[in-house]
């Protein structure tokens, strides 16, 4: 066996299925409603994998916002956000939006969608596992981004507005960051790169 092979292959196998592990999660029926106050949210660090959000919009309150704020940890990045399979609206769309940092920072309050990072109205109907990051990255009038989210600080606000009751729920996944040098200092390190160079021949006068 070819062992200067298996190693680095092993290694590799062990950072792809790292992605699968330790997902967080928030869900409102078990750990309580998520807050309304755009000013101080709710607060969850994500992990690798699928992070599952769930919760619920209030019929009697139309502005019944929910805000909360997901710290990406460094070295990873959210690289997509899925439409969820307890996803249960009545109405023709629901409000997903985004800015950076650990508020909704609109003035003079929360109640427009322009200014945002980001944001997206989801259709009713909607087919599960679809992603609406890049959605929600073109958001119109929305400061607007291309690609994953960073490593960082977000606060996401799901609102339904027009007082139908329902469920949102989104799967938020984070994926490591590529660290091209690493695995280049890993083989340089087990001697398959980098070998020796050839000795140098004195250059005769």
């Amino acid at each position: 066996m070819n062992k200067s092979l298996t190693l680095p292959a092993f290694v590799m196998y062990g950072l792809i299925t790292a992605n699968s592990a330790f997902a967080a999660s928030w869900n409102e029926a078990a750990q309580g409603e998520l807050s309304s106050n755009a000013s101080a949210p709710s607060t969850l660090t994500l992990d690798l994998g699928s992070n599952s959000v769930i919760g619920s919009f209030n019929p009697q309150d139309v502005y019944d916002p929910d805000y909360l704020t997901l710290i990406v940890p460094t070295g990873t990045q959210l690289s997509s956000l899925l439409y969820g399979s307890n996803f249960v609206i009545n109405d023709a769309r629901s409000f997903i939006g985004v800015d950076i940092g650990t508020t909704v920072d609109l003035t003079p309050t929360p109640t427009s969608q322009f200014g945002l990072h980001g944001y997206a109205h989801i259709a009713i109907g909607s087919s599960v596992g679809t992603d609406f990051l890049p959605e929600i990255g073109n958001g119109f009038g929305s400061q607007g981004f291309t690609g994953p989210l960073a490593a960082g600080t977000y606060t996401f606000w799901m609102q339904e507005t027009s007082g139908a009751l329902g469920t949102y729920s989104w799967d938020f996944v984070v994926s490591a960051v590529p660290e091209p040098d690493a695995y280049v200092l890993l083989l340089a390190g087990l001697g398959l790169i980098g070998a020796p160079a050839s000795h140098r021949k004195e250059k005769r006068l």
